[in-house]
């Protein structure tokens, strides 16, 4: 559901703060989440397993790559870990 947040948090999907006052999705007994952050989820979990998921996967698993390479991100926690 849609609710004004009562709190300040942090969105469960993207690590962004969440302000009191702001609107959000909320479930009760889930974190709540920016309302886009939600729909991008929702059409991510749509997508997973398709070409075009893969691609991005792919091309986000490349781009990490390089900025490890470049020693911008360290090496540990990554993406072909998951």
């Amino acid at each position: 559901m849609i609710i004004t947040a009562k709190f300040d948090s942090t969105c469960k999907s993207c690590g962004r703060d969440i302000a009191a006052g702001e609107i959000v999705r909320w479930e009760r007994g889930a974190p709540a989440t920016h309302v886009d952050c939600a729909e991008i989820e929702a059409k991510a979990e749509q997508e997973k397993g398709t070409p075009a998921f893969h691609a991005l996967l792919s091309a986000i698993e490349a781009r990490y790559d390089e900025l490890v390479r470049a020693k911008l991100l360290p090496s540990e926690g990554s993406v072909h870990d998951h």
